[in-house]
């Protein structure tokens, strides 16, 4: 299996677990809204602002696997420039 084809798997499924989180909270939010006496909109603050911190992460990992891969790329194409095959 490829580099990038498990870079996709763990990708998809985190994205996978931000789904079901996001599915059980609204399920529970009802019972979290009478127990803390909160309105709607109290709750949909609460919502958007764990989706928010989740997608902040989800960059900050992408933006990490990006510059690893870049990182490999850079480092692969300086073997070869350097490898006994390709100099005159």
């Amino acid at each position: 299996m490829s580099y990038r084809s498990k870079v996709a798997i763990v990708y998809l499924l985190g994205f996978f677990v931000d789904l079901i989180n996001m599915f059980i909270a609204n399920v529970a939010y009802p019972a979290i809204g009478q127990a803390m006496r909160a309105s709607v909109s109290q709750l949909a603050w609460v919502e958007m602002c764990a989706g928010l911190s989740l997608t902040q992460r989800t960059h900050q990992i992408d933006a990490q696997v990006a510059t690893e891969a870049l990182n490999e790329l850079a480092l692969s194409g300086r073997a070869t420039e350097n490898s006994p095959s390709t100099k005159t």
